[in-house]
């Protein structure tokens, strides 16, 4: 079952997730098993929100385990939250890249 994933960092920035994706994901043009998509903007109330969607939690948790959390403390980044919810509909376009 896919799942979206609304992640929330209030000490998280532009910069910060940057450097973050670029040493996760370092070609993004090759995401990781699962991913279906990930879109990042600033938080409504400050800080910084990604939400994703994946083709499971057991993808999901894989990145998450072996190599997100792993790059998060190397970079010594503050933490974020996290909101996963199975995924009941989707509609996609042809989304130009920003």
């Amino acid at each position: 079952m896919a799942i979206l994933i609304a992640h929330q960092g209030a000490d998280w920035n532009s910069e910060l997730y940057d450097e973050c994706i670029q040493r996760a994901i370092p070609d993004t043009s090759n995401p990781p098993a699962g991913m279906v998509a990930s879109f990042a903007a600033p938080g409504e109330g400050g800080g910084w929100r990604v939400v994703d969607v994946w083709e499971s939690q057991g993808d999901w948790e894989s990145f998450r385990d072996d190599t997100l959390i792993p790059v998060v403390q190397e970079m010594q980044a503050p933490g974020f939250d996290s909101e996963i919810t199975e995924l009941h509909n989707k509609i996609v376009s042809e989304l130009v890249a920003a």
